[in-house]
């Protein structure tokens, strides 16, 4: 399972697009990934004076470049080595980022304050997912952050490669482990048009002709994703927490 895993990030990491003149390799449509990256990035490690930082699932190290601060310490674990190398090529000018080819979290960096998985715990077993969670707690200072950022349903259910959980689910996860839920730090984001009008027609239909990867490659498909994220209004819920969406969950040791 492992090594079908690693293959496939690393077949991911030779497939990518341009997208405004960026190097991308998600498969969900560009619009709504850089929207739904924006508003990740916004809450990060903002409101904390954090000085070792954790990448967990770092692919090719996009979220370490936006979030660097040359006073800061930076290290990125991923299981994919095609990810890391272009992690590596992308991270070249930072001498403050280290990254570890790993599976089971870092076994190199340690008494970090903040670590933080975007996309990552949906691809994952429950079983790998406990085993991460728990090697993050382990190495963490006391009242170090963490925030996992994922894709959520109301109810469970997966796929080739993927999984939905719950809001509950992860803060079950989180808790399991000894860290405490900040509720006030959590929030659920939902393009409501996009996901009920795009995702679940548009795209459905442009998809039974093309890959992924081919989509985001065609200007209808982006505008029409695009127009999309725009129209969807209500973005934000602090309450409300288990539904569809993209959840972000912050914790603390």
């Amino acid at each position: 399972m492992v090594n079908e895993t690693e293959s496939y990030w690393s077949m991911r990491a030779k497939n990518e697009y341009l997208y405004k003149g960026e190097k991308l390799y998600t498969i969900t449509a560009a619009p709504y990934y850089v929207k739904r990256r924006e508003i990740i990035i916004k809450k990060l490690i903002t409101k904390y004076d954090c000085r070792r930082i954790v990448d967990v699932g770092c692919g090719d190290g996009e979220y370490l470049l936006k979030i660097c601060d040359e006073n800061k310490k930076y290290h990125g674990i991923d299981i994919s080595t095609e990810m890391l190398k272009e992690a590596v090529k992308n991270c070249k000018d930072h001498n403050n980022i280290s990254f570890e080819l790993s599976e089971r979290g870092t076994q190199k960096f340690h008494d970090y304050d903040m670590a933080y998985a975007v996309a990552v715990l949906a691809h994952v077993s429950d079983e790998t997912m406990e085993n991460l969670l728990k090697n993050i707690y382990d190495g963490m200072e006391d009242k170090g952050k963490i925030c996992i950022c994922e894709q959520t349903a109301p109810y469970e259910f997966s796929g080739n490669g993927w999984k939905r959980r719950s809001f509950e689910t992860y803060r079950d996860a989180l808790e399991k482990q000894g860290f405490k839920c900040m509720i006030h730090e959590t929030f659920r984001i939902d393009f409501g048009i996009h996901r009920k009008l795009f995702e679940r027609h548009i795209a459905k239909k442009i998809l039974s002709e093309k890959s992924r990867i081919e989509c985001n490659k065609n200007r209808v498909y982006l505008f029409l994703s695009r127009l999309c994220v725009f129209l969807s209004f209500k973005r934000l819920y602090h309450n409300k927490l288990n539904g569809w969406g993209y959840i972000f969950i912050t914790a603390e040791k």
